[in-house]
This record gives C-alpha cells, sequence and structure tokens, in this order.
C-alpha cells in the first residue's frame, strides 16, 4: 500500500488520463478557469469576471464580441436569477464531489457552473458556496457510516468512514487540479523527452516457482514413474483416474420348490432341493438321438 501524500501525486497524474475529445476541452476549460483565477489579483475595477476572459481572448485575434458579453453579464447579474445562480454554486459542489478517476467530466461540469454563477453572483460567493457543498456532501457521508463502521461489508455496498474520506480526497484533488491541468500538461510535454523511465517488460511475465510445487523431470519411459504418459508433446504424470465404485446389486431371495418333470416314455421324475432327481428311471432313447453325433472329418483328396 502506497503512503498518502504518493497516492496523491497519482491522481495528479490520473488527471490528464482522458479521452482525447475530453481532453480539449479540459485544457480550454482550464485556460479558462485560470486566467478567471488570476483576474482576481489587483483592486476591485480591475478585475475580471468569467466572460470578460474569452472577450479579451478573443479580442487579441480581431474578434469584437465585448456589446455581446456585456448583454449575457447583465442578464445573469439580474437579482431576479439570484437564487438560480445559488443553485448553480452549491450543484457545481455536488459535481465537484461525484469526481473519480474513471469519471472526470464531472469536475469540469462543475467548474462551468462555478463561472455561471460568479457571473451574477461574484467570485467569492460561488467558489466559496460551491467548496462548502462539496465538503459538507463529503462530511454528511461520513456521518452516515459511522453507526455501523464495524458491520462488515457482505452482501449489499455500504459506507465505510475510511473509504468515505479516500473518495473525497480523490474528488477534491481531481476538481482542484483543473485550473492547473493545461499548464501540468504542458510541462509534461516539454520536459517528456528529457526524463529517463524505467525499463519496461515486454510479453507476460512467467509467474515465480514456488519451492514447494517444484518436482524434478521425469522420462516419460521411466520404470519408476510408470504413470507418467505421454500425449503428443505434453507429458501427463498424474495418476489415473480410478474407476466408481460399483453398487452393489441386490439380491432376490428364491425359494426351491420341488419340481416334476414328466419324461417321454417312462414315469414321471421329481427334483429335490439339490435339482437332484429322487426316483431313477430309464429315459428311452429318443428318436433321430443318432443323427446328433458328430461325423468325424473326412479326408479330402
Amino acid at each position: 500500500m502506497l503512503p498518502r501524500w504518493q497516492e496523491f501525486t497519482l491522481l495528479v497524474r490520473h488527471a490528464a488520463n482522458r479521452p482525447r475529445w475530453q481532453r480539449v476541452q479540459a485544457v480550454i476549460i482550464s485556460l479558462w478557469s485560470g486566467a478567471w483565477i488570476l483576474g482576481q489579483i489587483g483592486p476591485a475595477a480591475s478585475r475580471l469576471s468569467p466572460l470578460d476572459v474569452p472577450g479579451r481572448a478573443l479580442e487579441t485575434v480581431g474578434v469584437d464580441i465585448r456589446d455581446a458579453l456585456r448583454s449575457a453579464g447583465e442578464f445573469l447579474a439580474d437579482p431576479q436569477r439570484h437564487t438560480l445562480l445559488l443553485i448553480c454554486a452549491w450543484g457545481a459542489g455536488l459535481l465537484w464531489a461525484a469526481t473519480t478517476e474513471r469519471a472526470q467530466y464531472t469536475a469540469l461540469a462543475g467548474w462551468l457552473l462555478v463561472m455561471l454563477a460568479a457571473e451574477g453572483l461574484g467570485y467569492h460567493e460561488a467558489v466559496y458556496r460551491a467548496v462548502l457543498g462539496l465538503v459538507g456532501f463529503i462530511v454528511l457521508l461520513y456521518l452516515c457510516s459511522l453507526p455501523r463502521r464495524r458491520v462488515p461489508v457482505d452482501r449489499r455496498a455500504r459506507l465505510l468512514p475510511r473509504d468515505v474520506l479516500s473518495a473525497g480526497a480523490t474528488a477534491s484533488a481531481l476538481a482542484g487540479i483543473v485550473p492547473l491541468l493545461a499548464l501540468g500538461m504542458l510541462a509534461m510535454r516539454v520536459c517528456g523527452p528529457y526524463l529517463t523511465r524505467p525499463p519496461t517488460l515486454v510479453g507476460e511475465v512467467p509467474s515465480p516457482i514456488r519451492p514447494e510445487s517444484a518436482t524434478p523431470a521425469v522420462r516419460a519411459d521411466s520404470p519408476a514413474h510408470p504413470s507418467v504418459e505421454r500425449t503428443g508433446e505434453t507429458v501427463s504424470d498424474s495418476p489415473a483416474p480410478s474407476p466408481p465404485p460399483e453398487s452393489p446389486t441386490p439380491r432376490l431371495a428364491v425359494t426351491r420348490v420341488p419340481a416334476v418333470i414328466p419324461r417321454q416314455g417312462g414315469p414321471a421324475e421329481s427334483l429335490g432341493r439339490d435339482g437332484r432327481s429322487g426316483t431313477t428311471s430309464a429315459v428311452p432313447d429318443q428318436p433321430g438321438a443318432a443323427h446328433d453325433e458328430v461325423d468325424p472329418v473326412r479326408e479330402i483328396d
């Protein structure tokens, strides 16, 4: 298990592990949010609003959309939409809380809602409410996990305090790194060719042989091991499977009854229990008995 600080560095590396289309959006939102945060430095009159950042960026390339951006800013700053912007700020915190290593798009959507709310509420009110939404949601889940923290997880998913804090730290790290994501990806791209990486393994890695499972090689024709069979190129040293035990055949109780067998041309003969006849009488020759004798083999000339 890695220490906590190493896990945090791995989370920062995972922030750039996105699909290509999402990486382009992440760079745009990262530059937008980073420039907006840097624009809050200085006197209040010169601070930038979220819509001022793309307006000044487009002015550098000759595109003037200041009137459209000013109209959008006045629309969002209307006091009638104050409640809607508060909901957006709190919802941004929930989107940040839902961020995982495999679902990082919620962090980008959360920053978009924060900048939308900041256009009418201001920087501090929007950001503070989003952070409070993130922290409050994690604390709520942590308190819900305390009563059953000692119950083992067997069949259903449950809240465990340690896992709740770990997931909260993951979400906070991936959401907070968004404004620095573009700068980090640029640094990785520039410094990547100058880094010395450890060698990588190519192909399958053979599993280590355990001492208790290692056995000496035995030839297939060895008399000491008659159970070894060679089939093609595979040698099997396992004993032949024993046949299943036969179930005993049930025996039936038989009662022998003396029988009377009539004979042709003589008196009847009774059989005892031992199968022998009780009386002896001569049995005359049957007709055709002489034909039953086998003729001797004749030599063929």
